[in-house]
């Protein structure tokens, strides 16, 4: 994790599913250390674990507006990180979006 001049940290990590390549090698601790001492995120109080199906999501704007602002809402009162599998699909592409 040594810096190096004008490279910045990547803004996110990319782990393996169970049971693809490189899963059993994924150490959790590594994982830690990157979000508290490279990106310097404090100890969450809660962790929210989004996930859901990629496919047929259909949910009017204003439920979408709902459910994003109260995910929000609930992860800054908490403390918590929100996780997600990481693509760019059904519910974890709207809360990636929620994000930026």
């Amino acid at each position: 994790w040594k810096e190096r001049d004008n490279v910045e940290p990547a803004s996110y990590v990319r782990i393996p599913a169970e049971g693809l390549p490189g899963w059993e090698e994924t150490n959790p601790f590594l994982i830690r250390f990157l979000m508290e001492r490279v990106w310097n995120m404090p100890k969450p109080r809660l962790v929210f674990s989004v996930t859901g199906g990629a496919k047929d999501f259909n949910m009017t704007n204003n439920k979408k507006d709902r459910l994003l602002l109260g995910l929000i809402e609930a992860a800054k009162a908490m403390d918590a990180w929100v996780i997600t599998s990481g693509t760019s699909e059904g519910v974890m592409k709207l809360v990636g979006e929620a994000r930026a």
